[in-house]
């Protein structure tokens, strides 16, 4: 759901808290390797929750969340998501 007026808040349905947006893109982190079909309106509100802004259609939604969690990640949760992989 990419919007050119940015600061419009979030429909209640669609807004997660960072915790929610953690947990989701914990548990999609391999679906793009999967090829799996992610409900784009739940990735860009965990998007949001993290970024404070909808994704620019040129974002690259998934990565970005993954580039932002994974320093936060604990080695545990580290090495399940490689096993998954």
């Amino acid at each position: 759901m990419s919007t050119d007026n940015q600061t419009e808040p979030l429909p209640e349905w669609m807004r997660m808290t960072p915790e929610e947006a953690r947990n989701w893109t914990l548990s999609h982190w391999n679906a793009d390797k999967a090829g799996t079909d992610l409900d784009i309106d739940r990735m860009d509100a965990a998007f949001a929750a993290v970024t404070g802004r909808l994704p620019d259609e040129g974002d690259d939604t998934l990565s970005a969340l993954k580039e932002h969690f994974l320093p936060l990640l604990s080695e545990g949760e580290k090495h399940e998501i490689e096993t998954n992989s």
